[in-house]
């Protein structure tokens, strides 16, 4: 599969709140890292994250503006817009 496809139909899953389609896109061992976060978050801790973010941006939509890609990696420019309509939920580790 193309990278920078899977990095765009990730978002735009994210951004839908499709499961389905995250869980054919993200690997059982998956871990997401991100300020504020207690250290890298595994999967089933990722998702509990998401739901919490987008319950208190609920309008959050991802933009991407730029993709670089080699090999398997992809570098991305991206921006949400967003309003805060909730308390921002603590991770768990």
């Amino acid at each position: 599969a193309d990278p920078k496809a899977v990095i765009r139909r990730s978002f735009a899953a994210l951004d839908a709140g499709d499961r389905a389609t995250l869980d054919q896109l993200i690997a059982p061992d998956y871990r997401f890292s991100a300020p504020g976060t207690p250290g890298p978050l595994n999967c089933a801790a990722f998702y509990e994250f998401v739901a919490g973010f987008y319950r208190a941006f609920p309008d959050l939509r991802h933009n991407i503006e730029e993709q670089v890609a080699v090999e398997s990696y992809v570098l991305f420019d991206a921006f949400g817009l967003l309003r805060q309509l909730g308390a921002i939920p603590a991770p768990a580790g």
